[in-house]
């Protein structure tokens, strides 16, 4: 195992994103149709990109939720 490759999480630029699964991606699109804006809307974006950080769909609906109220 090459030396550098634990390195990738600890890198000053940001964290790697984590990939959803087809699964997860099914369930957040069923998740946005109660949302204005569907997929595209700013609360979707936000929870996608929760869950890329690796929150789970509960947290990163709470933490949009958070935000769409910030918003407001």
């Amino acid at each position: 195992m090459p030396y550098h490759s634990g390195m990738d999480k600890n890198s000053p630029v940001g964290q790697k994103k984590k990939k959803l699964s087809k699964k997860t991606m099914d369930r957040l699109r069923e998740h946005s149709k109660a949302h204005k804006g569907g997929m595209r809307g700013k609360h979707m974006r936000n929870m996608k990109k929760f869950m890329e950080a690796g929150d789970t769909f509960s947290t990163a609906h709470t933490k949009a939720v958070r935000e769409d109220k910030k918003s407001k």
